[in-house]
């Protein structure tokens, strides 16, 4: 037999034989070998219909749309997946076009171009119609298959709308929360354990002055360093499920600034159940705090100023309760502020007088308009008080309530009583007046006259009289004087004068009077009025012209008497001798002799005598003597002369 050579195809099972005859014991060998070839091989397509069985199972189950079609769209294969959510049955796809199941066949095109150049596409959602019209939203994954000289396409689909919808709805509902978050009214902080920031309101960032600054994923501690240690210690214990709140804090900024606030601190929690870090709610209440302090400022200087005043100051609302009373008011009602606050006039007084008080309350709020009285405030005491009662408006005018205010006039009432029966007696001085009294303005024109100065000037009337000014009852030939110095007072250069002028009467006849003259001025220093002072000196003028007359009678008989006549002072110095006297002695004139005293003219052997006499007349015990001495002339001779020398004595007899 001749060399045979046997061979299998390893995938057919063909047996070849070629080559020499065998042995027996090489026949045997290969027939061994096919057995166990054969044996082999029935065992690996055992695995393969397993293995196929396996993947058909998952195929067929998978919850996953799974398709497998040409490039070209022809479906070669679907799983149940596919025919539940689209609707249509693989002899009816098989019919059709994979692109006529995507909502836009340009979204086709785009996965078929990534999967020719990248070989597969992971994760792509594209919008997908099923066959009654409705669409969803499908996760595609694809991969590019090759069998044999075929290229496919594994494509599978998985309905994402449900899940997409709720992403857009936890999406929405996290742009909402942080819209809320935003534009919330207070100041807050999102932060994440690690206490960075991870959301803030625009308020935080205005009232803790960081606007303009970036802060989202940084610490805590980098934008609020002065963070004092006792607030790092309640974000842990937050940190740690703590709740935490404080109504009233402060912390002072680098800056120097001092910030209040009140805040919340709480922390938030993940899906999980694990804290995912703090909330910090906060309201900064510098602006509010400053604001309560300039206030309670203000009402302490205003109680402060209302407690010195010397008025009772009081504030009631529309049913007549006080809202606020100061010192000398409690001190008028004779109760404490605080028993007063809160009370109505009825709980204070006895009923009359409470009665009024409230009468006049309603009559101030009900009216709108100010009531002015004047009432005594308590039965036990007869003090009055001058009351102005300004009713208080709401903003929409509706009343409110009213201010009281009361100043105790009793001391003035008194004055003022004082001052009427003054006046009256003054008046009744005025009237009936010895002397004249004229009250003129600042330019002269007569307002008031008593009756001694119509009579002095001979009018019938005050009246008559009133219609004259002062330089129209003044002598012609003194009104200029009386001009100038009318004007000087009126100038403010003088405020008073006195002076001598003659007065016309209502018959043209003139007296002389001495009028003195004194402003009345107001509180600003302007003269108000002019008060003149009129005395008749007529009588007076008319003695001492025959005064002076008598005096020139007795001049000229001193002058020219034919005697020596002299005139010397207390001491005894001569003041005035007459021609006679001066010839006699000798001398020319009176400057020789004046200032020298009778003992210095008279001979030294009788001036003793002369001295005695002298001195018994300064003591008063004589008025008069007669005596016969020597006198010296100038020339040094002398003559005996006959001399009576009588004292002249003022009232007093000095």
């Amino acid at each position: 037999m001749s060399n045979i050579e046997l061979s299998f195809s390893k995938f057919t099972g063909e047996m070849k034989m070629s080559g020499m005859k065998p042995s027996c014991e090489e026949l045997e060998k290969r027939i061994s070998e096919l057995e166990a070839e054969l044996e082999k091989r029935g065992r690996t397509e055992q695995e393969l219909r397993e293995t196929n069985e396996r993947m058909r199972a998952i195929f067929e189950h998978s919850p996953a749309g799974i398709a497998l079609t040409t490039l070209e769209g022809k479906v070669i294969s679907i799983n149940q997946a596919i025919t539940d959510k689209i609707g249509y049955t693989l002899e009816e796809l098989q019919k059709r076009n994979a692109a006529e199941f995507y909502q836009s066949p340009r979204d086709r095109e785009e996965l078929l171009e990534k999967v020719r150049r990248d070989g597969f596409v992971r994760n792509h959602e594209v919008s997908l119609r099923a066959k009654d019209g409705s669409t969803f939203i499908g996760l595609v994954n694809m991969i590019l298959v090759k069998a044999r000289k075929d290229m496919y396409l594994l494509t599978m689909i998985e309905d994402i709308t449900g899940l997409r919808l709720s992403l857009e709805t936890l999406q929405a509902s996290e742009e909402r929360f942080r819209y809320i978050l935003k534009y919330n009214p207070s100041a807050i902080a999102v932060l994440d354990t690690g206490l960075r920031f991870i959301m803030v309101s625009d308020v935080f960032l205005t009232e803790y002055a960081i606007n303009g600054k970036e802060i989202i994923g940084l610490h805590h501690d980098e934008i609020f360093p002065e963070t004092p240690q006792r607030m790092k210690e309640v974000y842990q214990r937050v940190l740690a499920g703590a709740v935490e709140r404080m109504e009233e804090d402060q912390f002072l900024r680098l800056d120097g600034s001092l910030v209040y606030n009140r805040w919340e601190c709480r922390p938030w929690y993940e899906t999980d159940g694990g804290i995912g870090g703090i909330i910090f709610y906060s309201e900064v209440t510098t602006g509010r705090k400053l604001a309560e302090e300039a206030l309670r400022e203000r009402q302490e200087l205003t109680q402060t100023l209302l407690d010195n005043l010397t008025s009772g100051v009081v504030v009631k609302d529309f049913q007549d309760r006080y809202l606020l009373v100061n010192r000398k008011a409690a001190e008028v009602i004779g109760k404490s502020s605080e028993e007063i606050i809160g009370k109505t006039p009825f709980d204070l007084y006895p009923r009359e007088i409470a009665e009024n008080i409230h009468r006049d309350d309603m009559q101030t709020i009900e009216s709108g308009k100010v009531v002015v009285t004047e009432e005594r405030l308590r039965l036990d005491d007869d003090r009055i008080y001058f009351t102005t009662k300004v009713p208080i408006f709401a903003r929409d005018g509706s009343p409110k309530g009213l201010c009281g205010l009361f100043t105790d006039i009793t001391e003035r009432k008194l004055a003022e009583k004082a001052l009427r029966e003054s006046e009256a007696h003054l008046q009744a001085i005025f009237n009936n007046a010895a002397i004249g009294i004229a009250l003129t303005d600042p330019e002269g024109h007569l307002v008031q006259v008593n009756r001694q100065l119509v009579e002095m000037l001979g009018y019938d009337s005050k009246e008559e009289l009133l219609s004259k000014s002062t330089l129209d009852i003044t002598h012609p030939e003194d009104r200029e004087a009386c001009r100038k110095v009318m004007l000087e007072m009126v100038s403010g250069a003088i405020d008073s004068f006195r002076m001598e002028k003659r007065y016309l009467k209502r018959d043209g006849s003139h007296i002389w009077v001495d009028i003195s003259v004194t402003e009345i001025c107001n509180q600003d220093g302007s003269i108000l009025a002019l008060v003149g002072v009129v005395f008749d000196i007529s009588e007076r003028m008319r003695n001492e012209q025959a005064l002076r007359e008598s005096e020139a009678r007795l001049q000229a008989i001193f002058n020219n008497a034919e005697v020596g006549i002299a005139l010397s002072d207390p001491s005894g110095r001569l003041v005035q001798v007459n021609r006679h006297f001066l010839e006699m002695l000798g001398y020319e004139s009176q400057e020789e002799v004046i200032f020298q005293t009778p003992l210095e003219l008279t001979h030294p052997e009788d001036r003793e005598a002369s001295r005695r006499l002298l001195q018994q007349m300064a003591s008063g015990a004589i008025d008069a003597f007669r005596v016969e001495k020597r006198y010296l002339r100038r020339d040094g001779s002398y003559f005996w002369g006959d001399i009576t020398v009588t004292a002249i004595r003022n009232q007093d007899g000095s």
